[in-house]
């Protein structure tokens, strides 16, 4: 008879090797602390976020309070994108390209991804770019929103909170 076989017996996988243990990717997965998990989360994104499209998927984005813990992401893939398997594969390359493109997104963002068949197919770096796009819009869309509504310093040194020229002077008619 033969001895049983304990996962945490055998020995360490070689380097360069496909086969991974679980739990073994320390860094490297998807953090658990920027993953949307809950339905009520995702419907307030899709009612009140802006929607982004490109070829590979359509994202719906909505900025958070600025005291939001980093940003939080989540996906769905739709039935017509095939069986689950398939499916599940479109998810894990749109997560993976999320995930290696995260650190360029500003903290604010709560974004739900929504992949098209064409990601099922498209090279990864091809849809990293994709991602990465995007965050860079949102980013750089979140500063403006920012330097608009900053406090400005007038003329005679009082703080403006009002979305002005900067060193004009506040209207006082009343």
């Amino acid at each position: 008879m033969a001895a049983p076989f304990f996962p945490a017996a055998a020995p360490p996988a070689e380097p360069g090797s496909r086969s991974v243990r679980k739990g073994s990717l320390g860094s490297q997965g998807f953090p658990k602390s920027v993953r949307l998990l809950r339905s009520r989360d995702f419907r307030r994104i899709y009612d009140r976020g802006t929607r982004h499209s490109c070829s590979l998927f359509a994202a719906f984005a909505f900025p958070e309070s600025a005291a939001a813990a980093g940003p939080h992401v989540g996906f769905t893939t739709p039935k017509a994108l095939g069986k689950a398997v398939a499916r599940n594969r479109i998810r894990r390359r749109l997560r993976e390209a999320v995930r290696m493109e995260l650190e360029s997104l500003s903290p604010e963002w709560s974004i739900v991804f929504n992949p098209r068949r064409k990601a099922f197919d498209c090279p990864l770096p091809e849809l990293r770019a994709e991602v990465k796009r995007l965050f860079l819009r949102l980013t750089a869309q979140a500063m403006t929103a920012r330097t608009m509504t900053a406090p400005s310093m007038t003329a005679r040194g009082e703080v403006s909170l009002s979305s002005s020229a900067p060193g004009s002077l506040p209207d006082t008619s009343a």
